[in-house]
């Protein structure tokens, strides 16, 4: 398989770490059953990340023993069918970030205060046309993750079956490669 077509298919199945995240409210009694059956309706449906919001209305009660027992059944389940679990420990009104409203903002939160690399990061696109032979050359660039490229068509679209894998090519805040016809 060609790198572009790689590359294709990992956006037509995404790896589980950039799949879709369910937040599951717990708002109503929970039963051992059904919890099990949503968890495969969620796998069923290609989600493979779970995680659970407490909320007003839960029974059993947050965080008491009938809660810890469905939690534990629940999380073996998920385990056993390939699904990750995780938890926001904040009742009702999840934050998860240890928010203190005496920091200034935009970040008021003692978890983004020791740990900066914690802050929710995004993929920036950055598209640049070149015609070769010759040299693509970009500087400076935030972070580069993936480099790729493809030939333009007569009509302006871009020929799928052309696409390459060019991450190699980065260096630090710098692109550089040669392009051929």
């Amino acid at each position: 398989m060609t790198r572009g077509k790689r590359l294709f298919e990992s956006f037509r199945n995404p790896p589980s770490k950039y799949r879709p995240v369910i937040q599951w409210w717990w708002s109503t009694t929970i039963d051992a059953g059904e919890g099990r059956w949503q968890l495969d309706e969620f796998r069923r449906q290609g989600v493979r990340t779970v995680i659970v919001y407490p909320a007003h209305g839960m029974r059993p009660h947050f965080l008491s023993e009938g809660w810890w027992r469905l939690w534990g059944i629940f999380l073996e389940h998920a385990k056993r069918t390939g699904l990750r679990m995780g938890m926001v420990p904040d009742f009702f009104h999840p934050q998860g970030d240890a928010r203190d409203v005496r920091l200034d903002p935009p970040d008021p939160s003692l978890v983004l205060a020791g740990h900066p690399e914690y802050r929710l990061k995004r993929l920036q696109t950055l598209e640049r046309r070149f015609s070769g032979p010759g040299t693509a050359l970009i500087r400076g660039l935030p972070d580069p993750v993936i480099a790729s490229a493809g030939r333009i068509t007569d009509g302006g679209a871009l020929d799928y079956a052309s696409l390459r894998d060019l991450s190699p090519a980065i260096d630090g805040s710098t692109f550089r490669a040669e392009l051929g016809e």
